[in-house]
């Protein structure tokens, strides 16, 4: 409990010392965004990839935990600049090598194939995408379905964006168009990018959210008069408990002791041991024993009960960051309305709050990255071992 206290510690000074102004949520023309696409690729690990208008990747993301496995692997170091076509073809050698993949009817049920943008040319990529991913598989004589799975509708993609772009309200999505939305989730992926963990990423985005939210109430507070002043520190109080709540809840699922973490490592293990053993069978070339078959499936019971693990993890932090995350907007509503009844606006001190954005956000980054190390480079560590456990001969 001691090294959890002092990681929130570490937390909340970021909170109290840095101010990061909110990313404008309006419409314009700036920017090479018109034909930027969203790529993802499925095949149990599920990858995102970010395109440009030239269709070569901008940052890729993993969009589950074993999505992680593969873009921490080597071979992803260089994968930025990439056309979409030679991504793709990466992505099936990984997952291939680390044995996602396998000859004979062992192997996964099929690849997904989704692209989010405008349609025609959307179509016509994924037409090229799939015609290059198809012919790679041939030559490792893999046989399995490659499908396409509809683009995000825009709906969905403004769920996407609030779920990183926690600082933004539902008001502010809105204003934003299908392209703009991409565009701001290429700027939160690029953030997190070198964090190997949903939960590390989760962290740092709710963080970033209060750290903005904390800049908009100092502004006010250093601008607005002694009164304004009185009163936000006075109603400030239950917020900055919240904030705590929500970052013990979120360190909770990053502890490398924790429930979720060590259900992680037991999935790494137990992935391992069926995608290895699979993949021994599947190189004999004969049909498998009875012994072989039950083998196998115990193997795989053992991985779904792991999964299933991990979920149920997940799920019992779940409650708590929900009424955390609750009891934050409530606390901040709360404040904003105080300072509404004294007659200021947060808009008043739109400028004020830009001042302080210019060195916040990278020191921000820079202190978040020194107060999660350990959990930053585990992550990174731990898949880059069990690939090595799963690409050993």
């Amino acid at each position: 409990m001691k090294k959890t206290s002092k990681f929130i510690s570490i937390l909340v000074s970021l909170l109290l010392a840095f101010a990061v102004l909110p990313l404008t949520a309006c419409k314009d023309d700036g920017g090479n965004v018109e034909e930027n696409k969203i790529m993802n690729l499925s095949l149990n690990p599920k990858v995102e990839f970010i395109l440009d208008k030239d269709d070569k990747v901008v940052t890729v993301n993993a969009l589950n935990e074993e999505g992680n496995l593969v873009i921490s692997a080597e071979a992803f170091v260089n994968v930025e600049g990439m056309t979409a076509k030679d991504a793709a073809e990466l992505f099936v050698k990984v997952t291939e090598e680390a044995g996602f993949l396998v000859e004979g009817s062992l192997g996964e049920e099929g690849l997904e194939i989704s692209i989010t943008g405008d349609s025609e040319n959307a179509q016509k990529l994924y037409d090229s995408v799939k015609g290059e991913v198809t012919n790679y598989l041939s030559t490792l004589n893999i046989s399995i379905d490659v499908t396409k799975v509809e683009a995000y509708t825009e709906a969905e993609l403004e769920k996407i964006v609030a779920d990183v772009c926690l600082y933004l309200n539902e008001s502010e999505i809105k204003a934003l168009d299908y392209q703009q939305l991409i565009a701001e989730l290429e700027k939160s992926r690029k953030e997190t990018a070198e964090y190997y963990s949903q939960e590390l990423k989760n962290t740092y985005y709710a963080m970033k959210s209060a750290v903005i939210q904390k800049a908009e109430l100092d502004a006010i507070k250093e601008n607005a008069g002694a009164i304004v002043a009185a009163a936000i520190t006075a109603a400030e109080s239950a917020y900055e408990l919240a904030v705590n709540g929500l970052m013990e809840a979120r360190f909770a699922l990053i502890d490398e002791n924790g429930a979720y973490q060590l259900a992680l490592a037991d999935l790494r293990a137990k992935k391992v041991e069926y995608l290895n053993y699979r993949k021994e069978l599947s190189e004999l070339n004969v049909a498998l024993s009875d012994a072989q078959t039950t083998a196998l499936n115990n193997l795989e019971t053992a991985l779904v009960n792991a999964e299933t693990a991990l979920v149920n993890a997940g799920n019992s932090a779940s409650t708590a960051i929900t009424n955390a995350e609750q009891a934050i907007k409530s606390a901040f509503d709360t404040v904003i309305s105080t300072i509404e009844t004294l007659g200021a606006k947060a808009s008043d001190y739109a400028s004020e709050i830009s001042v302080k954005q210019q060195t916040a956000l990278t020191e921000f980054g820079t202190q978040f990255e020194t107060a999660c190390a350990s959990a930053i480079a585990k992550a990174e560590t731990d898949w880059a071992n069990m690939y090595n456990s799963l690409t050993q001969e």
